[in-house]
């Protein structure tokens, strides 16, 4: 499965308008399925691999304008949330993509 039969998988994400990614528009922190298409459009712009820190440039680029507050704050070490909640939703998104094209073919089906 290829990138872009992968970036189906997470279409939904858009909002119907076509005004930007799903924002709740609310003081919370954005869930982690809010960074999916912004770091899988990065993905995909980079050729389909590369470093964290390359493909949250450009997460950054994409979502900065739709992070509240409370997104840009810190955790943890210093680390601003949006940050954290995007390393965390890359990973969580690379381990499912990882065990679907581990699964034998007829599971697929």
């Amino acid at each position: 499965m290829g990138l872009s039969e992968r970036w189906e998988v997470f279409s939904h994400l858009k909002d119907q308008k076509n005004t930007g990614y799903v924002d709740l528009l609310s003081d919370k922190p954005k869930p982690l399925k809010f960074y999916y298409l912004p770091i899988l459009e990065s993905l995909i712009e980079l050729g389909g691999r590369a470093e964290v820190e390359e493909i949250l440039s450009r997460v950054f680029v994409k979502v900065k304008k739709d992070l509240s507050e409370k997104d840009l704050g810190k955790v943890g070490k210093g680390e601003m949330r949006w940050r954290n909640f995007a390393r965390w939703a890359r990973k969580k998104w690379y381990k499912r993509v990882y065990f679907l094209q581990t699964l034998p073919e007829e599971y697929g089906k």
